[in-house]
């Protein structure tokens, strides 16, 4: 294994079908079909589960399970399902798939074409997948937290760190912003912690002062805005100018507020919630990353582990749970497998995120 992970380094991230077609053999019975945005703003991400992938079908190979990777270039498009379903026609398991329009296409085209294989999404949190599932009978696998995940987190870590304040939700009127604000703001009144109001802003202003005077005037002491992190900026430095120590959060969004303009200045730690990848338990698995300098970045050991729980569905399609290399895994009741649980940290543009526990 140490001498692929070495050659995957040096070539970066080929296209997987090159490497894989260069094998002279054909598709195993044990086909699965790797389906990947290459060239579009997931690209990035894209390579990493490629690279993840390839080091799961070296393991298992190792181990004596044949597997066959191809990736295709589905550029994100529900349009291509056709031509996916085609390029799969023989794939006993498809994984890759972070777009929900695409992976609903796929999975009925693949149905009608007789081919009932799993496909592993990842990240879309879209509730849709779980009437396609439910009511469709496609079978579609989700590695995701559930679409209210980032809500729940910030009422379970983030309202704690509030103590008895008062505080406001501020979204900025967009479908996530709204969206986010709406389900903390049920959550939250569920458990007794109901905000004394809810407002919406005009995103991107150059400051929001009158607003916050507003929200002081009602009696505000800590805020969790729902929005961009320019606006988080904004809001953050306006209230240091106003000399006002309250408390700021947002959610997930936090991983762009490093690259916000403006984050530069802030002067108070930003309270977030953001996903984090369960810890890698397969030793072995370190010890040969370490040895050929491969990382194990989040989307690295997502790639891994959506190959190991398809090999484990080809062969027992009943199964419920999967060892893999971040330990034993399990699918949920709505067919969801949950790897990256959300965790409160605290950001300050001085010093790096430091994670306060999950």
């Amino acid at each position: 294994m140490n001498k692929l992970l070495k050659s995957l380094t040096a070539i970066a991230f080929f296209p997987l079908a090159l490497m894989t077609a260069g094998s002279g053999s054909a598709w195993s019975s044990d086909l699965i079909g790797l389906s990947l945005p290459m060239n579009t703003r997931y690209e990035a991400v894209s390579k990493r589960i490629e690279l993840g992938a390839l080091l799961a079908q070296e393991k298992a190979n190792n181990a004596g399970t044949t597997i066959d990777l191809k990736l295709v270039d589905d550029n994100c498009d529900a349009a291509s399902a056709t031509e996916l379903t085609e390029q799969f026609s023989s794939a006993k398991a498809v994984i890759g798939l972070p777009c929900f329009k695409l992976a609903a296409a796929l999975a009925r085209t693949l149905k009608a074409n007789n081919n009932n294989a799993p496909l592993l999404t990842f990240r879309t949190r879209n509730s849709g997948l779980k009437r396609l599932r439910e009511i469709e009978g496609l079978p579609i696998f989700e590695f995701s937290n559930t679409p209210n995940a980032e809500a729940q987190a910030i009422a379970d870590f983030i309202l704690p760190e509030f103590g008895s304040k008062p505080y406001a939700i501020l979204d900025d009127g967009s479908v996530y912003g709204r969206g986010l604000a709406d389900s903390i703001r049920l959550i939250a009144e569920e458990t007794g912690r109901k905000p004394i109001t809810n407002a919406n802003f005009r995103p991107l202003q150059t400051n929001q002062r009158a607003l916050i005077r507003r929200l002081q005037r009602s009696g505000v002491e800590a805020i969790i805005i729902a929005a961009a992190p320019e606006d988080v900026v904004t809001f953050a430095n306006d209230l240091t100018a106003l000399k006002l120590e309250w408390p700021v959060s947002m959610g997930e969004q936090i991983s762009l507020l490093p690259f916000a303009a403006g984050a530069n200045a802030i002067r108070r730690p930003i309270l977030a919630v953001t996903p984090k990848m369960r810890r890698v338990s397969d030793q072995d698995f370190l010890s040969e990353a370490a040895k050929a300098n491969v990382p194990t970045d989040p989307e690295v050991v997502l790639g891994h582990v959506m190959v190991e729980v398809a090999a484990q569905l080809i062969k027992t399609p009943s199964a419920k749970t999967f060892d893999t290399i971040v330990g034993s895994v399990s699918l949920e009741s709505d067919a969801r497998i949950i790897l990256e649980p959300f965790e409160l940290i605290k950001w300050s543009n001085d010093r790096p995120f430091t994670s306060e526990g999950n």
